[in-house]
Formats: C-alpha cells, sequence, structure tokens
C-alpha cells in the first residue's frame, strides 16, 4: 500500500495481441473445438477420448485469448492444476498403450505434449523461460507443418478437416506463447477520484 492509502493497480500490454485479434483467434479456436466436438459426439473408444483432449484444449485457448493473465491469476492456476494432471495421466496413458500395441501412438503422444504446452501456459507468465518458449514456439510450428503436410502419412486416418484444425490450434497456442513472452507489465500507481 503507498502513502495515499491506496494499492498500486498491475496492467499488463500484450503488444502482439490487440482486442480484435485476440476475438479472431477466439473465434477461430471456437470452430477448432467445434470440429473435434463434432468426432466426440460420433466416435468410440480412443478416438472419442482423443478428440474430447482437443476440444478441450481449444476451449481453453479460447479463454487464455479472451482472458488474459495476470487479471485471471486464479483461472490460469486451475489450468495449471489441470493441464498438469492431464499431462501425467496421458503419458502413463501412451504407455500402457504403447505396451499393449507393441508400438506408440503418434497421435496421442502429439496430443501429450499439446497437453504439456497448456500447462506450460497456464503457468504465471513471470515463471515462462525464453529458451524454453521459444523451443516450444518452433516445435507448434514444426507440428504445424507436419498436420498440413502429412509428410509420413501418420495420421492417414485423420480428416484433412481434422487436420487443418489442429494445424490451427498448433499455431494458435505458438502465437500465444510469443505473446505472452513479449508482454509488458506495468504498475499503475492508484489515482483517488472525488465523487
Amino acid at each position: 500500500m503507498n502513502g495515499s492509502g491506496m494499492d498500486p493497480v498491475m496492467t499488463m500490454d500484450m503488444p502482439l495481441l490487440p482486442g480484435w485479434l485476440e476475438v479472431l483467434w477466439a473465434l477461430v479456436l471456437g470452430a477448432v473445438a467445434i470440429t473435434h466436438l463434432w468426432h466426440v459426439w460420433w466416435m468410440s473408444g480412443r478416438a472419442r477420448w482423443w478428440h474430447l483432449a482437443h476440444v478441450l484444449m481449444a476451449a481453453a485457448m479460447m479463454v487464455m485469448y479472451l482472458a488474459a493473465q495476470p487479471a485471471h491469476a486464479d483461472l490460469y492456476r486451475a489450468g495449471v492444476a489441470l493441464f498438469g494432471a492431464l499431462t501425467i495421466s496421458m503419458i502413463l496413458t501412451c504407455i500402457w498403450w504403447a505396451s499393449q500395441d507393441n508400438f506408440p501412438n503418434w497421435l496421442w503422444a502429439a496430443s501429450t505434449v499439446g497437453m504439456l504446452v497448456m500447462a506450460y501456459m497456464s503457468l504465471p507468465v513471470g515463471d515462462h523461460l525464453a529458451t524454453v518458449t521459444y523451443l516450444l514456439v518452433v516445435y507448434l510450428a514444426g507440428e504445424a507443418l507436419v498436420w498440413v503436410c502429412n509428410p509420413l502419412r501418420l495420421a492417414a486416418d485423420v480428416t484433412p478437416a481434422v487436420r487443418l484444425s489442429l494445424a490451427v490450434m498448433a499455431l494458435g497456442m505458438g502465437y500465444m506463447l510469443v505473446a505472452m513472452q513479449t508482454m509488458h507489465m506495468h504498475v499503475v500507481p492508484a489515482v483517488m477520484t472525488m465523487h
């Protein structure tokens, strides 16, 4: 508390995310969520759970674009817990399935990395390490390229619309990481108003 009896206010400036771009990304990620939700409805087994994981990631990305840190710190703390727990459970599931199927499931492995990135993004911005952030951005750009080009045909059973949605989500995650890394924090002195 300062001498005036009022606390200063913490604000942030994300130069790479003007308001219109936040809304645009949220709408695009909403379309990604709907694409996967449709598959959740019509599929079963592992495929249903895989698409459900992407619905969750796309919905959380929408929230991140519309409700940035630090104004929603409790929401982001919940994100760390949720995505951290999901990452651990997906790692264990991938190991189990690989032992049962005698080969790794690359679609689930990529989704597990996506969950890990979501947990990292949910950490307080001050806890992000530039090197880790930019390594994740490079990974996500590569993942987007792989989804679009499908060079090894690893995702031959994934429709072009789903592959495009996954590429868009990877790009949205990468852009958010860069925007968070370039965020400027400001402490604004409290101003007393006369009534």
